[in-house]
């Protein structure tokens, strides 16, 4: 559960009309799906021209689904952004329209 140490309620506000931006993320297409807020994860949808294969219990082929990254909104010790979600809010692409 995220720590409510950096006004986080603030911080989901400003996130939440994020959703549906396109970004560069970890050198993939990517779009930003969810704000996972109580867990403390922005939840990201890979846009790749061919989604990979996804495979069933028994590890044969199912169907094709787009691959979904999660990236921390926090750092480790709660204390400041992570990273991970400065270099996201960095690539995120003007919304069209």
């Amino acid at each position: 559960m995220i720590q409510r140490s950096l006004d986080s309620n603030r911080l989901f506000q400003r996130l939440r009309p994020l959703i549906g931006r396109t970004c560069w993320y970890a050198d993939r297409p990517c779009r930003l799906v969810e704000i996972l807020a109580e867990e403390g994860w922005l939840v990201l949808e890979v846009e790749e021209s061919l989604p990979p294969i996804q495979r069933d219990l028994y590890g044969r082929p199912s169907f094709r689904a787009p691959e979904i990254l999660h990236v921390p909104i926090l750092n480790q010790d709660g204390t400041n952004y992570s990273e991970e979600l400065l270099t996201l809010l960095a690539a995120l692409h003007p919304k069209k329209g």
